[in-house]
C-alpha cells in the first residue's frame, strides 16, 4: 500500500501524507497550474521509488503509473535526478507492455547506477510484455508491381538510406523474412592465374598464407565456378548481388564486381578470410538479393539504386495488412562505465524484457589492413565500405546489447531475438555480471560473448584486470543463432575468467555450441582460466561448418572445469570442408583443464578430438 505522494515543484519536494489536507490542494494546483514545473514520484511503505513508462505514454507526464512517461530516457534522466542525495531502498522502473521503437541506442553511465543497498531495476509492469526495437516500421505504401507475379515494393523512408548496405534483413508480423537467394552452387577451385599461388600455399599452411595476403589479394578476391552457374547472371542485379562464400569454420559475405563468362571467373569487392582451394577446390557458395531469385512467396530483396524493397507476396495476400519492421540500429543498449576514473557503471537490472531488431553490419573485414599496401595492386576495384569476414566465431560481427566496465547488471527472464549480430558482449572491465533464465534464438550471429576479441593480449599490453571476471550465464537457452554469420557461438568466453557457465541449453547453431579460450598454442600467456562450464545440454550444433564441437577450447586454462555436460547429435554438413565435428575439441595448446562427469553421445565424427595437444594435458574425471 502506498503511504506517501511526493510532489516535486519547481524542484522542491513536499511529502504528501493520507491525513494530510494538503493533498488535495496540491492535486488541484497540479491540475490547474501551467506556470510552474510539476512531477509525481511514488514510494511505499518499503522506500521503493516506482516509475511508470508506455508506449502510448508522453515525456511531459509526471511518470506515474495513471500519467506514464513516454520513452525509456525519459524515465532514465529522470531517475538520475530524483536518486541524487536521497536514501530508496530501490527503484522500480516499469515498462508497460508495447514496442519502444529506437532509432539509436540507450546509453547507461554511471550516472544510471544503483547502489549495493538500492538496485534500479527496469523490468515488465506484472504481465505486460515491453519490446526494445532497434527497427523502422514501415509505412503501409506498398504498391503492386506485377499482377502476374505478385510482386511489390516499397520506397524506404528517408533515414534507412544511409544504412543501404545492413538493409539485409526484413521482418513482417514479428517474422523474419527470407532474402531471395540462388541454389547452392559449388566453386571450382581459383581462376587460372591464382591456381599456382594457392597450390603452393596447400592445406593449412597458415604462415605461406599470411605470406601471400602480403603479396597478392587476387587469390582472396576470385574463384572460379562450375560449368554455367552464373552465366545467365543478369548484370543489372550486380549492384544489389551478395555472395555468401563458406570456408571450413568460416564465411564471408562478398559483394560482386564482376563475372566474367568467358573464363568462368568471379571477381569480389572484397577478400574472403581464406582463398577457393586452400581447403578444398568444391567450396559452397550462393548469391542473395536479386530479383532474378526473387521467385518465392514470401521472400524479399531490396534495390539500392532506387531505395525499394521488393516483395513476393503470398496468393491473395494484402501487404499493406501486414507490419513491416526494418532494422535500422546496431545496438540497443549500451551499459558503459568509466575507465579513466575507474567508475565502474553497476547494480541495474533488466527483467522481462524483449529485445528485438537490430542490423547485421557489412564493411567490417579483418583483412582491410591490406587494401592500401602493394598486395591489393591487382585488385583496384576493392571497396573496404562493404563485405564481412572476421576470424572464427564472426565476433567482429558486434552485439545488440554491451556492458563496458559494468558491475552487478543482472538480466533476468529477458528475450534476445529477432538480431543482426549477437546478442550480448559483457565486454573488459565487466565484473560479477549476470545473464538468468534468458532466452536467445532468432540471431544473426551469436548468443553471448564474455570477454575481448584480441588472441595477443598479455604481448600487447592489455592488463589482467581488463578481462572480465565472475560473470554467470545459468538457465538460459541459445537456439537458431547464426543465421547471417553461420560461425557465430552460442556462448564464447575469450580473455575472461572465473565465469560460470551452467545448466544452459544450446542448440540449432552452425558451428561450436560453447567456446572457451582465445589464445592458441601453449607458450603464449593466456587470460582465459578459472572458468566452469557446468551441466549444460548441447545438441545438433555444427549443422553447417566444420572443426569445432560442441564444446571447443583453447590454450593453457588453470583451474578451468568442465563438468556434467551432455552433448549430443553432432553431425557434418555433406558440404563442409576441413576437419573434423565432435563432441569435445580440444583445440591448439588447451591444457589444465578438469573434465569430469560428462555425457556425449550420437556424434557423426570424433566424441574427443585433440589439435596440437593431448590427453595428458588434461585432468580426467570419469567423463564417457
Amino acid at each position: 500500500m502506498f503511504t506517501d505522494l511526493k510532489i516535486k515543484i519547481n524542484k522542491r519536494l513536499i511529502n504528501l501524507k493520507h491525513n494530510n489536507p494538503w493533498r488535495f490542494a496540491g492535486l488541484v494546483l497540479i491540475i490547474l497550474t501551467g506556470s510552474i514545473t510539476v512531477s509525481f514520484s511514488i514510494v511505499n511503505n518499503d522506500g521503493e521509488l516506482s516509475v511508470f513508462v508506455s508506449p502510448s505514454g508522453n515525456d511531459f507526464n509526471n511518470g506515474s503509473l495513471s500519467s506514464p512517461f513516454l520513452t525509456i530516457s525519459k524515465a532514465q534522466y529522470y531517475v538520475r535526478g530524483v536518486i541524487k542525495g536521497k536514501k530508496y531502498s530501490k527503484v522500480n522502473v516499469n515498462l508497460l507492455g508495447g514496442t519502444y521503437f529506437l532509432d539509436k541506442p540507450l546509453v547507461f553511465n554511471v550516472d544510471d547506477s544503483g547502489s549495493e543497498n538500492c538496485t534500479i531495476e527496469y523490468k515488465a509492469y506484472r504481465n505486460a510484455v515491453p519490446i526494445l526495437a532497434g527497427g523502422k516500421l514501415l509505412p503501409k505504401l506498398w504498391v503492386k508491381v506485377d499482377n502476374n507475379n505478385n510482386y511489390w515494393k516499397i520506397k524506404l523512408p528517408l533515414p534507412l538510406i544511409f544504412n543501404k548496405n545492413n538493409i539485409n534483413q526484413l521482418f513482417a508480423n514479428g517474422h523474419r523474412l527470407n532474402r531471395s537467394r540462388s541454389p547452392i552452387f559449388y566453386t571450382q577451385g581459383p581462376i587460372r592465374r591464382c591456381e599456382d599461388d594457392v597450390k603452393r600455399v596447400g592445406a593449412y599452411n597458415f604462415k605461406a598464407l599470411t605470406d601471400l595476403e602480403q603479396k597478392d589479394l587476387l587469390p582472396f578476391c576470385s574463384f572460379a565456378y562450375n560449368g554455367n552457374d552464373l552465366d545467365n547472371f543478369d548484370v543489372n542485379d550486380q549492384a544489389n548481388a551478395e555472395m555468401m562464400v563458406y570456408g571450413s569454420w568460416e564465411c564471408s559475405w562478398n559483394s560482386i564486381n564482376k563475372i566474367d563468362k568467358v573464363y568462368s571467373a568471379v571477381y569480389l569487392k572484397t577478400p574472403s578470410h581464406f582463398p577457393v582451394g586452400f581447403f578444398s577446390n568444391r567450396t559452397r557458395y550462393y548469391i542473395e538479393n536479386t530479383k532474378k531469385y526473387l521467385k518465392k512467396a514470401g521472400d524479399w530483396c531490396y534495390d539500392k539504386k532506387n531505395n525499394e524493397v521488393w516483395y513476393m507476396a503470398l496468393p491473395g495476400e494484402n501487404v499493406n495488412t501486414k507490419q513491416f519492421i526494418v532494422p535500422e540500429t546496431q545496438q540497443l543498449l549500451v551499459l558503459k562505465g568509466e575507465y579513466d576514473s575507474k567508475k565502474p557503471i553497476k547494480n541495474i537490472k533488466f527483467t522481462n524484457i524483449r529485445f528485438q531488431y537490430s542490423i547485421a553490419p557489412r564493411g567490417i573485414n579483418i583483412d582491410s589492413r591490406l587494401f592500401a599496401g602493394t598486395a591489393s595492386a591487382d585488385v583496384p576495384w576493392i571497396d573496404s565500405s562493404s563485405g564481412f569476414s572476421g576470424w572464427q566465431g564472426s565476433v567482429e560481427s558486434g552485439q545488440s546489447v554491451l556492458l563496458q566496465n559494468a558491475q552487478n547488471i543482472v538480466f533476468d527472464r529477458c528475450e534476445f531475438s529477432k538480431l543482426g549480430s549477437y546478442a550480448l558482449r559483457i565486454d573488459m572491465y565487466s565484473n560479477n555480471n549476470k545473464v538468468l533464465n534468458c532466452s536467445f534464438f532468432d540471431i544473426g550471429a551469436g548468443g553471448i560473448v564474455i570477454g575481448y576479441n584480441r588472441s595477443d593480449a598479455a604481448e600487447a599490453r592489455i592488463p589482467p584486470l581488463a578481462s572480465p571476471q565472475g560473470n554467470v550465464v545459468e538457465k538460459s537457452t541459445i537456439h537458431d543463432i547464426g543465421l547471417i554469420y553461420p560461425s557465430g557461438l552460442g556462448i564464447a568466453i575469450m580473455n575472461a575468467d572465473n565465469s560460470m557457465i551452467n545448466g544452459n541449453e544450446v542448440y540449432n547453431t552452425e558451428y561450436t555450441g560453447i567456446s572457451c579460450g582465445w589464445t592458441w598454442g601453449f607458450v603464449r600467456k593466456s587470460y582465459t582460466f578459472g572458468n566452469t562450464i557446468q551441466n549444460n545440454t548441447i545438441h545438433h550444433v555444427m549443422r553447417s561448418l566444420a572443426d569445432g564441437g560442441g564444446i571447443y577450447t583453447l590454450g593453457v586454462q588453470p583451474n578451468t572445469t568442465v563438468k556434467g555436460n551432455t552433448i549430443h547429435d553432432v553431425y557434418r554438413s555433406k558440404d563442409a570442408i576441413g576437419s573434423l565435428n565432435n563432441g569435445f575439441f580440444f583445440d591448439e595448446g588447451s591444457s589444465k583443464i578438469s573434465i569430469e562427469g560428462n555425457k556425449i553421445y550420437n556424434i557423426q565424427n570424433q566424441k574427443i578430438r585433440f589439435n596440437q595437444t593431448d590427453t595428458t594435458k588434461m585432468i580426467w574425471k570419469a567423463s564417457h
